[in-house]
């Protein structure tokens, strides 16, 4: 999924278009915690609200700074490492192969 190529691949034309691959990523790194084949692995439905709205407001803090030529990267952590209550799951999930 964070394979460039491959994820833009996957991605609605409209939505590329519209989001930086950085951002597409943060996305995805939340959708990989949604879809974990163990219930265990993935997180309450909030915290899945919360992270989606903190990656949209940081992208359009990005956007917004780098109109006024200031150079912003609020995503120099990703989901994963922010949030570090969830853990990976012990066996590649049949979508991570």
């Amino acid at each position: 999924m964070h394979d460039n190529e491959g994820l833009l691949q996957m991605v609605d034309p409209s939505i590329k278009r519209t989001l930086t691959s950085k951002t597409l990523s943060r996305f995805a790194d939340v959708v990989l915690l949604c879809i974990q084949a163990d219930k265990f692995f993935r997180p309450p439905m909030s915290e899945i609200v919360s992270s989606l709205t903190s990656v949209l407001q940081k992208f359009t803090a990005a956007k917004s700074g780098a109109m006024e030529g200031a150079e912003v990267d609020p995503f120099e952590r990703s989901f994963r490492s922010t949030y570090t209550r969830f853990v990976t799951s012990p066996t590649p999930s049949y979508i991570s192969v």
